[in-house]
This record gives C-alpha cells, sequence and structure tokens, in this order.
C-alpha cells in the first residue's frame, strides 16, 4: 500500500487534506486528531481514508502519566512519519522528531526519555520508563520501551515483596519504571524497588549534569509513589508540553 503525505487547509470551517506526495520516514505533516486506543497511542487520520497511529512511546520525550488527555478529536497536530508498512503508519509527535527550533533550543540537553528502537539501545543495569503494553497470570507484565520495543517482566521480578492480586495493579498504559536485566536473547525487566534503588546510588556514583540529575530526582520520587504497590491514589505527573 503507498501512503501519501497530504496538506491540511481549513475553509470556511471545513478541513481539506489534499494530496501533496507520497509519505516516507522522516516526512513531517498536520493530521486530524480521530480518538485514542487506550495502551496502545493516538490515532491520527492522515488522509480521507487514511489513518495512522502514534504509540505512547512516541508521544512525547518526557514519558508523563497519561499522555493521551491532552489530545481532543479533531485538534490538528504536527507528526512525523518513523515507519511506513503495508498496513500500518506509524507516527510520532516528539519534539525532537518534528521541530528544528526544538532541537536548537535544547542544545546538548539529552532527552529525558530517549528513543529505544532495539534492544541493543538498552543498557543492562540501567532504569528506563515505559507503558504497560500487556500482561499475563502465567508470565507477567509486558512493558512497551519503544514503538516496537517490548520488555517483560516475569512475576517474580514484580515486587520485592509477595503481590496477590497484582493485575489491576498494572492497567494497560500505566506509566512505570522498570531495570533492565538483559537484553538477549529476551529483554527481561525488573520492577522491584530494591533494584530501582540500586541503579539510582550507582547513577549519583557516576555522576551526571546537575539540571538532568535535579530533572530525573523529581521523576524519581512521583514514579515511585505510584508504582510502589503499597501506596494509594496515583500523584499527578501530568506535564504539558510548550507547543512549537
Amino acid at each position: 500500500k503507498q501512503w501519501y503525505q497530504r496538506r491540511v487547509a481549513i475553509t470556511a470551517g471545513r478541513i481539506d487534506l489534499s494530496l501533496t506526495g507520497a509519505l516516507s520516514v522522516g516526512s513531517k505533516f498536520w493530521a486530524i486528531v480521530k480518538g485514542s486506543v487506550p495502551g496502545v497511542g493516538l490515532k491520527l487520520q492522515v488522509s480521507a481514508r487514511d489513518w495512522g497511529i502514534v504509540p505512547l512511546t512516541e508521544l512525547n520525550d518526557h514519558y508523563t502519566k497519561d499522555p493521551l488527555s491532552k489530545h481532543k478529536p479533531d485538534d490538528l497536530i504536527q507528526c512525523a512519519v518513523v515507519e511506513v508498512g503495508e498496513k500500518r503508519l506509524v507516527l510520532s509527535t516528539r519534539k525532537s522528531r518534528i521541530s528544528q527550533r526544538w532541537k536548537k533550543a535544547a542544545g546538548n540537553r539529552k532527552v529525558i526519555d530517549p528513543v529505544v528502537s532495539v534492544a541493543t539501545d538498552l543498557e543492562v543495569g540501567k532504569v528506563y520508563a515505559g507503558y504497560v503494553k500487556s500482561h499475563s497470570a502465567a508470565a507477567g507484565v509486558y512493558v512497551a520501551l519503544g514503538y516496537n520495543l517490548v520488555g517483560r517482566t516475569l512475576l517474580k521480578n514484580m515486587s520485592d515483596n509477595f503481590l496477590k492480586n497484582w493485575e489491576p495493579m498494572f492497567p494497560l498504559g500505566k506509566l512505570v519504571k522498570v531495570y533492565v536485566l538483559q537484553v538477549q536473547p529476551k529483554v527481561e525487566l525488573s520492577m522491584k524497588m530494591s533494584d530501582l534503588k540500586k541503579a539510582k546510588k550507582e547513577e549519583n556514583e557516576e555522576g551526571s549534569d546537575g539540571e538532568e540529575t535535579v530533572q530525573r530526582c523529581l521523576d524519581d520520587i512521583l514514579l515511585e509513589r505510584y508504582q510502589d504497590a503499597s501506596d494509594g491514589e496515583e500523584p499527578d505527573a501530568q506535564q504539558k508540553d510548550e507547543s512549537d
């Protein structure tokens, strides 16, 4: 199937999606929000008949608790193509992918939650944020670390304590923090607080940029508060991105 880029024009309240050329990876254009798929991402209309999906991990450069809530049906949104497939079109609304102005403003600062595409992008012993993609009573929780990269957290690695009724604690789309145990042959993860704290201690000993350290410490506090199974209501970690 050939996917086509469209020109968006609004005239007398009507939105026109006009053909301008074939889409390819890196293409940037405006699309219309048609809805969201819980635990999956944002659905965008790119032409009169075609639509693409923005996975949760491609919505922002800084993962937040409820990234889909800020987008309403019929909103116009700028996006970039990250994959063109026969049956699917994968899009991104990350500022780092679509905005040169953002890149200039960011300078040498690192993206808080960078794109991870393959297992080798991960480092054993490091902590990453991700979204719960699915779970199984027998296998545990599967976490999306990138739009096409999923890791598994076995039941024994979900908590330092025994969890009797754990499924409701990990609804689809929940933001979690995970510790990488291995990347080959499969990506295996841990959500144990002991592993997360160990990685944080090692990171502090290694040292990092002051601003980045402060931001990550704040993130750690928020994530630990609602990831810990003993906690009650989750804190609101939603961060509103500035528009281009």
